[in-house]
């Protein structure tokens, strides 16, 4: 699940694909200029900022956010299991 950056919505991942491979969302940038991660195990959380443009609906947008991802691991593999972005205000 993913917490939407814009407006606090939940967003599963089902619908979340679809918006990207419907081309309603786009990005043209995407940086990340600091990242934490803390490893529990089979589970680790990451905490970083990141800085993104792109277009929503063919509607322009940037935006600054701080973010908190969730992974597990499982056979060998690691899974988001949820995201949480913030925005950050100019």
């Amino acid at each position: 699940m993913l917490v939407d950056v814009f407006k606090g919505g939940e967003i599963d991942k089902t619908a979340f694909l679809a918006v990207l491979e419907s081309g309603q969302l786009q990005f043209d940038t995407i940086e990340r200029p600091a990242l934490n991660i803390r490893r529990y195990r089979d589970a680790a959380v990451v905490v970083g900022e990141t800085r993104m443009a792109g277009q929503f609906n063919q509607a322009p947008f940037e935006v600054r956010s701080r973010y908190t991802h969730v992974y597990v691991q499982s056979a060998g593999f690691w899974q988001l299991v949820s995201a949480q972005g913030t925005a950050i205000p100019s």
